[in-house]
């Protein structure tokens, strides 16, 4: 029609009126359907009120008149629930069930521009995910390459599909050789090969997956980016450019006085007066239309000192009483007295339940609405650019206190200085907490979120005292007072075979510090010194040059030791007799082979009792003159694999056991009291052979001499298998019971919309499960050497079993931690699908089959709520979960891909087939999502850093930054040293100097692997420098940034111009599909039983007066909501006086300048309550 009016009308006035009169016709019939639903809507209510009314009002239930839900069948009752619960549910136009297959996310936009975000970002994040794999290839090509897992004895036995999932991992990257003989060294270990036979290095290859890495998280930022500023508002634009709603209109104010002092009757139209001045002074005309008022609506927030959830809770009781009241006739017409008498009793008791909460909200029932104080107010104008030039007038003083105090006076009410910001829509008002006092609502959001922290760190110490029974294995040194040293021709073989080798020294000294840097006299602490050819008394005979002079030179004129196999056939053991049993932790050795400076040969140690050996020059033998085998009376430790007598060897026990363990060693272990959880020797044995037959672990299934011994062995690993499998299930169960929690908590904060309870929700529920789920399992295996004298070591907290990332941390901690994170993605999934399968109806079944009345029926048929805070949450856990761990774990990211398309389909499934009609989501909850987005790729920084730095896993060579990382740092020790002697120390030795070692990992956060992880790192860490210091200086900078963010948006068309919607409030208001378009509570139907009981007077329909009723009115004083709230009211009143004091003090310091070129003009505009007041306008 407007085209054919255009092209062929001539008068394009005409056409105009033709146009305006056809609108103006169809606003008139819309209005006139939707008054005509409303005058239904109203009947219906009133005929339900007035059945309450009789339900409350008549003393017994047969006295009422016969209702509509007492005619009707059950069944018929049922159909209608039914009926009401699919016209509830998300269907079409026609009620049917939408289709899965062909409902896009633009689609189900329509609940709110949160459920269309939240769903185009699960498809968006799992392409992301997906891409980001195809980057990981390279590294996973390199794992699955190399044989660490195959080589290494700790890894070797392992479970067979924990070392399968460890294979894509760095654990497996590189080649050691058969037994790791090719990595005895940390130089080996340094400058391993990539593949067997190949000639390139591990540490030629670690910087371009380095560089990987940071292409991934640059990509991942990227995204984040793109989403947060273009997708997500041209989602916004795009729903607001289909739809209008109240928010569009509307602002909410804040700062008002609570109590004028004159006309405080006239509060609203003062306001609405205020508001109409001040959109004159930003240049809008005024409006002659007395239909159509440039402020259409002011809705005020009025104080009812928090009785409106009892207002709520009357409205519930009138409900309850009604459905006793039926069911009490029912049940007498059943014959059925005793039910009868019991509902009869239940319609009491919920009567005098309405009277006792009438009692308490006494005062405030019998105040009118005019006469009660202020708390804030929603004002509603004609059009959005209205709303737009109030905001933009507002905007740099409402940003802090510090920028309202030189607000204008013209922005100010009452010489009150305002804060006006964008509301949101009225369908997300909580009016019950509306009122509700600012400092108490602080006070329960600190207190919630103090209990929910205390809950969290409690959840925490149970699983890691549960699972940190397995700590660490203690590879310390142990006192022995018997020292025997051997060289081996191989490093850490088994047995020894074919003739003992000559081994000849110029020095062996032994030391008790872990540098090798004490030096003690030998005549302190040594007896004597043998082999079987040959005693010495150390205090007595130091001709010998073996043990400490510092003469570490081996040249052919000095004297040195010569073992007896270098001329005979037997064994080439030296044996040192200290006076008392001490631990040796380091030693130094020179060997006379070779020239000066030649490596010495590995050396085997053993630490034995002295009294179980007698030497003399046939051999070694025991107490009773057998042959006296090390191997049941000494402990073996780790060989020494000595490069120098300037290299030290630290003194320690293997953690893996590789060494066998004889039978009667073991038994001699167990008759002398020792306990397989401290001693290596019973721990071993059982572990061995545990290996040989895995029936060993079953406890009481051999009656063999070694399954005795492993009894308790087998006992308590089989109990550390059900803690470790329990220990997912019970991540699951206290994930799903936190969300109850949080959620029960997040209630008791009294937000005062939806919107603010969704944002804290979103990361109060992420935080606890992320928590349990990535970081609780870290915690279990880290072990910081704390003491079990302390507080966290009592609890077994850090005394886990690895203290750096080792091999065996991803075939086991990093190996249960993804299996974690895979089941909280199946969890997350699946219990929402199975909760609309079996849960609900079982629940719907067990609560409607007593219910009578029509309108309980309904709200028991109503699907539960759809909670996209809930979905959120989870799904951000998912995200953080994968980020952190992708560096380690490549093929996380094709996890979380997976969980985005099963989190799609099954959301998508709950949402449309077994949920309530969301109330419209906004964007607020996906918004916290992306804004916390990047702290994940910080962790993954963190993570990286520390991963791509190990060069036990990832060897690199040093890079530019190495300088700037120990001027930073500044270790106690040198890199070197620390690395040489505390890494590769025992238990003990480690313990004591964790901190440096901590030190030296940091710094090798600057070699070539990890160099671009680092900057990108310093670059984040810059970033939320700069936000920090924008929001403490925002006052200063104003809106500038905001603002030309905006500007930017609108222009490239991202979002919507206010000035481009020609659709008014009263046009918006006519049409009927249309949502609520009003602010005030009446209008909310939310909140229809509050509005009943505040207008509900039992008196009028014949009840007994309160001075008749035998209800005892408790006897109440000042309560400590009253107090807080009378502080609070004090507390405006004082700011309000200190900020025109502080304005007025910067007033006198301002310098006033006229600009040239404008004046004046001064109109008289008359107020409501009858009185002129000069305004002046800036004309330009």
């Amino acid at each position: 029609v407007e085209v054919v009016v255009e092209e062929f009308d001539p008068q394009a006035k005409a056409g105009t009126k033709v146009k305006s009169e056809v609108s103006a016709s169809m606003s008139v019939g819309g209005a006139d359907r939707k008054a005509q639903q409303k005058d239904q809507n109203k009947a219906q209510r009133a005929k339900l009120k007035k059945q309450l009314r009789e339900a409350f009002t008549k003393e017994e239930a047969e006295d009422m008149e016969q209702t509509e839900d007492e005619k009707k069948a059950r069944h018929e009752k049922l159909g209608i629930a039914k009926k009401f619960m699919m016209e509830t549910a998300c269907t079409t136009s026609d009620g049917k069930p939408k289709k899965l297959v062909g409902t896009g996310p633009k689609d189900l936009g329509e609940y709110g521009v949160g459920v269309q975000l939240y769903f185009e970002f699960l498809s968006d994040m799992g392409w992301l995910w997906v891409f980001l794999f195809l980057f990981t290839i390279p590294m996973m090509y390199y794992t699955l390459g190399g044989t660490i897992l195959n080589d290494y004895p700790e890894t070797m036995n392992q479970n067979f599909f924990y070392k399968g999932m460890a294979l894509f991992t760095p654990a497996n990257l590189g080649t050691c050789g058969s037994g790791a003989m090719d990595c005895l060294s940390q130089h080996q270990r340094e400058t391993r090969k990539v593949f067997p036979g190949s000639d390139t290095l591990v540490s030629d290859v670690t910087p371009a997956l380095g560089i990987l890495d940071l292409v991934q998280m640059i990509i991942a930022l990227g995204f984040i980016i793109w989403f947060r500023l273009y997708k997500i508002p041209a989602a916004v634009r795009i729903q607001d450019e289909a739809n209008v709603t109240a928010s569009d209109f509307a602002i909410r104010v804040g700062g008002l006085p609570r109590k004028l002092k004159q006309n405080h009757e006239n509060y609203e139209p003062m306001l609405k007066h205020h508001f109409e001045k001040v959109l004159l002074e930003c240049g809008q005309s005024e409006n002659d239309d007395p239909e159509r008022p440039n402020v259409a609506e002011v809705a005020l927030i009025r104080e009812y000192d928090g009785c409106i959830s009892t207002f709520l809770q009357q409205g519930n009781l009138l409900e309850e009483m009604y459905e006793a009241s039926i069911g009490a006739r029912l049940a007498k017409s059943d014959g059925k007295a005793e039910k009868q008498q019991k509902l009869e009793k239940k319609r009491e008791k919920l009567k005098k339940q309405f009277y006792k909460l009438d009692e308490t909200i006494k005062e405030q029932t019998d105040l009118k609405d005019s006469e009660r104080e202020v708390c804030g107010a929603f004002v509603m104008f004609q059009t959005e650019q209205m709303k737009d030039l109030v905001l933009s007038a507002y905007k740099p003083f409402s940003n802090s206190w510090t920028s309202r105090l030189v607000q204008p006076k013209h922005l100010r009410f009452q010489d009150w200085r305002l804060s006006v910001t964008q509301t949101c829509e009225p369908e997300e008002l909580y009016w019950e907490n509306m009122d509700y006092s600012w400092l108490l609502h602080k006070c329960r959001k600190f207190c919630t979120l103090t209990v929910s922290f205390c809950i969290v760190v409690f959840c925490i110490f149970i699983l890691t005292w549960l699972r940190s029974s397995s700590g660490a294995v203690d590879t310390s040194s142990r006192p022995f007072d018997l020292w025997i040293f051997e060289e081996a021709g191989q490093a850490r073989s088994l047995s020894g075979s074919g003739p003992a080798p000559c081994m000849e020294l110029c020095q062996l000294d032994v030391f008790f510090d872990d540098r090798c840097e004490v030096v003690r006299s030998p005549m302190d602490y040594m007896s004597y010194i043998f082999d079987t050819d040959y005693i010495w008394n150390a205090s007595t005979d130091t001709s010998e040059h073996l043990l400490q002079d510092n003469n570490a030179e081996c040249h052919p004129s000095d004297p040195f030791y010569q073992s007896p196999s270098c001329t005979q056939n037997q064994s080439a053991r030296l044996a040192y007799v200290f006076k008392e049993p001490s631990p040796v932790l380091c030693v130094k050795v020179a060997n006379r082979k070779g020239p000066s400076g030649q490596k010495p040969a590995p050396m085997r140690i053993y630490g034995c009792p002295a009294n179980t050996l007698v030497s003399n020059s046939s051999g070694f033998f025991d107490q009773q003159g057998k042959s006296w085998d090390r191997e049941t009376y000494c402990l073996r430790f780790d060989d020494a694999i000595l490069e120098g007598y300037d290299s030290p060897q630290p003194v320690k026990l293997r953690s893996d056991c590789l060494f066998p363990i004889t039978l009667e060693a073991a038994q001699r272990a167990k008759n002398s009291g020792e306990s397989f959880l401290t001693s290596p020797r019973l721990s071993c044995f059982c572990v061995q052979q545990a290996n040989e037959d895995p029936m060993t672990r079953v406890p009481g299934y051999r009656k063999t001499p070694e399954a005795e011994i492993c009894k308790d062995w087998a006992w308590y690993q089989g109990t550390q298998m059900g803690i470790r499998a329990g220990g997912v299930i019970a991540v699951m169960v206290i994930n799903n019971v936190l969300l109850l929690i949080f959620a029960y908590f997040d209630s008791l904060g009294r937000y005062q919309t939806a919107t603010d309870l969704a944002s804290s929700q979103v990361f109060n529920l992420f935080f606890a499960t992320l928590v349990n789920t990535a970081i609780v399992y870290n915690l279990i295996g880290m072990n910081v050497y704390t003491s079990s004298n302390t507080f966290f070591g009592s609890l077994r907290f850090g005394q886990g079993p690895f203290d750096d990332l080792t091999p065996l941390w991803f075939v086991t901690i990093g190996n249960m931690l993804v299996i974690t994170i895979v089941c909280q993605i199946g969890c997350s999934v699946a219990l929402p699908v199975l909760w609309i399968w079996t849960v609900d109806p079982l629940l719907r079944r067990f609560f409607t089959k007593d219910v009578h009345s029509q309108e309980l029926l309904n709200e028991y048929h109503v699907f539960p709520e759809w909670t996209l805070s809930l979905r959120v949450a989870e799904t951000l856990v998912v995200v953080f979960c994968v980020f952190m761990y992708s560096s380690g774990y490549p093929f996380l990211y094709l996890c979380g891909a997976v969980y985005c398309l099963l989190a799609y389909w099954g959301d998508k499934y709950t949402l449309l087939r077994g949920s309530r009609r969301p109330p419209g989501y906004t964007k607020s909850a996906i918004e916290s999502a992306v804004i916390m987005m990047p702290v994940a790729i910080l962790l993954h920084s963190v993570f990286a850093l520390w991963l791509f730095g190990n060069q036990e896993l990832m060897p690199s060579a040093w890079g530019g930054l190495k300088g700037f990382a120990e001027s930073i740092i500044n270790m106690a020790y040198n890199y070197s040293e620390i690395m040489g002697v505390v890494a590769q120390g025992g238990f003990d030795v480690r313990g004591n100097n964790y901190g440096s070692y901590l030190q030296a990992r940091m710094v090798d956060c600057a070699r070539t692997a990890a160099e671009p992880i680092l900057w990108l790192f310093f670059a984040q860490l810059l970033f939320y420098a700069l936000m920090i210091l924008h929001s403490i200086f925002r006052p200063c900078l104003g809106n500038r940034v905001p603002e030309a963010m905006d500007w930017t948006l609108k222009a490239l068309k991202i979002t919507r111009d206010a000035r481009a919607e020609k659709t008014t409030l009263a046009e918006a208001k006519a049409q009927e599909d249309k949502g609520l378009l009003s602010y005030r509570m009446d209008m909310n139907p939310n909140y229809e039983e509050a509005t009943m009981a505040l207008n509900f007077n039992p008196e009028d329909m014949g009840a007994s007066p309160p001075s008749e009723r035998q209800v005892v009115k408790a006897t109440t004083g000042m309560s400590l909501h009253k107090l807080e709230e009378q502080f609070e009211r004090n507390a405006a009143v004082k700011l309000h006086e200190a900020e025109n004091y502080v304005a007025s003090a910067l007033d006198r310091f301002r310098v006033f300048g006229k600009s040239s070129g404008s004046s004046k003009t001064k109109e008289e505009v008359k107020t409501p309550t009858g009185e002129t007041t000069p305004t002046s306008r800036q004309v330009v």
